[in-house]
């Protein structure tokens, strides 16, 4: 991919990855405490892929998650924060488990 990339090959680059489609809702609860920004939810998703082969052979995964974070606002233009996500797989008989993290600055104009 980088060899086709750094040639200026956007074709051949975009054929080595496989595509899946993500659907996914999380009602969240958003909590201002001032200079601190707390942040909860939880939800599901779907995704699809045609080249996407579970364990149990289906072409898609179902499954649900629960996320969260807190930032800080330095001032009204710039903030630092970490956010979280659990989740795992329900349509997999294993009933797999994944988890993010992240820690980021932002700004605001």
């Amino acid at each position: 991919v980088a060899t086709d990339l750094l040639a200026f090959d956007i074709g051949a680059t975009f054929g080595n990855f496989d595509h899946a489609l993500t659907i996914s809702a999380a009602p969240m609860l958003n909590i201002n405490l001032g200079k601190v920004d707390l942040n909860l939810g939880a939800g599901g998703f779907f995704t699809w892929g045609p080249a996407l082969a579970t364990d149990d052979g289906k072409t898609y995964m179902l499954g649900a998650f629960a996320k969260g974070s807190i930032e800080y606002k330095f001032n009204d233009t710039f903030r630092m924060g970490v956010s979280g996500k659990y989740g795992f797989v329900l349509s997999e008989s294993a009933k797999p488990q994944y988890a993010e993290g992240t820690v980021y600055m932002g700004f605001s104009f």
